[in-house]
């Protein structure tokens, strides 16, 4: 009711709006409507209204293409991610996100791009090193795999799970 009312008082800002839209598309999780749409569909219209209002609101786009995401509106919700990206080309966490989603939609040679620039920009991000490590892994490259496994350990050298796992890519190697 909040942001709905300060909707009415400042109509064109995009800030209100993605806080809006956010919390409409969580009350359409929490309360389990949206067996009709119509709460996810206001919370995506509130949100494209924030986007077209500042187009160079990344943030805008990114909470738009999470709720497209959720929607399994793929393609749309890549879009949005792209458009985020326009505006904040160098944000390693975005570059990871990204991935992760495209990651879970099956398309892995997309995500491996995503995080190879994440790890450009931030080479000590082990989590994007993690997951493009099993993206090796899956495509059987069990060296590029180990390489970036080696990496995780030795960034975080108290990590069992890494350690783990090296040893049993080392054992694949064998």
């Amino acid at each position: 009711k909040a942001l709905s009312k300060a909707r009415e008082l400042s109509p064109a800002d995009p800030t209100i709006l993605v806080n809006l839209g956010v919390a409409q598309s969580l009350s359409s999780q929490t309360a389990k409507e949206g067996a009709d749409g119509t709460a996810n569909e206001s919370a995506e219209e509130t949100l494209r209204n924030a986007a077209e209002i500042r187009p160079s609101f990344a943030l805008a786009h990114l909470e738009l293409a999470r709720l497209l995401g959720r929607s399994n509106k793929i393609d749309e919700a890549l879009t949005a991610y792209r458009s985020a990206q326009a505006f904040a080309p160098n944000d390693p966490a975005l570059h990871y996100e990204i991935a992760l989603f495209l990651i879970q939609n099956k398309r892995g040679k997309e995500a491996e791009l995503e995080l190879l620039a994440a790890i450009q920009i931030a080479p000590k991000f082990s989590n994007a090193r993690w997951y493009l490590a099993q993206i090796y892994e899956d495509a059987k490259e069990y060296d590029k795999a180990l390489e970036q496994i080696q990496k995780v350990v030795e960034l975080n050298p108290e990590n069992q799970q890494a350690k783990d796992r090296l040893a049993e890519l080392q054992k694949k190697m064998k």
